[in-house]
């Protein structure tokens, strides 16, 4: 399930930039805005709508802009969603705009 948020230059950038050197070409895979549900003991029924993902291989890839802070002071709400899909299986990759200032560039 998609929402109906727009994507960022920086998404599409890096999404372009996956299926060109890691899945050859091959669009299939990669998923805008994918939804993911989790129900945890503590924390009920939790949602995480990803950036960027490839369900087939619970590779979750989450585009970290300068609203989310420093690397090192992350939200609350990005520790806990890490923490619950990696409870979940998911490999998960924070793209920070610090790291990848090119994915920026208008």
């Amino acid at each position: 399930m998609k929402n109906n948020r727009a994507y960022t230059k920086s998404e599409l950038r890096l999404a372009t930039e996956i299926v060109i050197e890691c899945l050859d070409g091959d669009t299939s895979y990669l998923k805008h805005q994918y939804q993911v549900i989790f129900k945890h003991q503590e924390a009920g029924f939790r949602r995480a709508i990803l950036d960027l993902a490839i369900p087939q291989l619970h590779i979750a890839i989450r585009v970290m802009g300068a609203v989310h802070g420093m690397p090192f002071a992350m939200s609350t709400h990005d520790e806990l969603q890490l923490n619950l899909l990696e409870l979940s299986g998911w490999d998960v990759i924070d793209v920070w705009h610090t790291e990848r200032p090119d994915l920026w560039i208008l």
